[in-house]
């Protein structure tokens, strides 16, 4: 009789250890993923590591020594926005790239070249170009004057490289110059930056007051 309940008896220890087996890669799995976790989702944006792309927007019409318009991305892709005062929208932002967004934006610094974009040459051979025109076109349009357009401050900081632009009204004239690789590169890029800046999952910080 005793022999008869032996296998019965193992049979049962068999599951009951299967059974504890499996409890047991259940919850070292629950537990790897737990860990894990954390390292897949993006560091958190403290806006503290050294700046890459910085952007400023001032407006040569106004009476203010603040920008209208700031934007910065840092080398963790951390990017800070801020508004001036007269804005609907003043105040600082802030959110944290996506890796596909980060490396866009350096693949787009590299294919148009706006930190080894030389502002001041590029300004001197449009004005010497606009004066070859008004003595070989007597009569006719000289050159292009833009008013009151804003004034556009960029520096790109790569780490081995940095470059500090500086142009007015840089959208306008571009459209004006349509045929200068340059300064459309120069408004490609801008627009890129404005666009990190304005992405509607920035989180506010703070007001900005007058």
């Amino acid at each position: 009789m005793d022999r008869t309940r032996e296998p019965a008896r193992a049979t049962r220890r068999d599951g009951s250890a299967r059974s504890a087996r499996g409890r047991v890669c259940a919850t070292v799995v629950l537990l790897l993923a737990a860990c894990l976790a954390p390292a897949a989702q993006a560091a958190p944006c403290g806006g503290d590591a050294p700046p890459w792309v910085t952007m400023e927007v001032e407006a040569a019409r106004l009476q203010t020594s603040e920008p209208l318009e700031f934007v910065e991305v840092d080398r963790e892709g951390c990017v800070t926005t801020r508004y001036g005062s007269m804005d609907v929208r003043a105040g600082t932002y802030r959110r944290k790239m996506s890796a596909d967004e980060h490396s866009g934006l350096a693949q787009l610094i590299a294919r148009t070249g706006v930190d080894r974009l030389d502002a001041s040459g590029l300004r001197k051979r449009l004005d010497a170009a606009d004066a070859v025109r008004v003595k070989s076109n007597s009569g006719g349009i000289a050159g292009f004057v833009i008013a009151d357009g804003d004034i556009v401050r960029i520096s790109i900081d790569t780490g081995t490289r940095k470059n500090v632009l500086l142009w007015t009204a840089p959208v306008e004239e571009a459209t004006l110059r349509p045929d200068v690789a340059e300064l459309q590169s120069l408004v490609e890029f801008l627009q890129a930056v404005k666009h990190a800046g304005a992405d509607a999952s920035k989180e506010k910080l703070a007001e900005e007051r007058p």
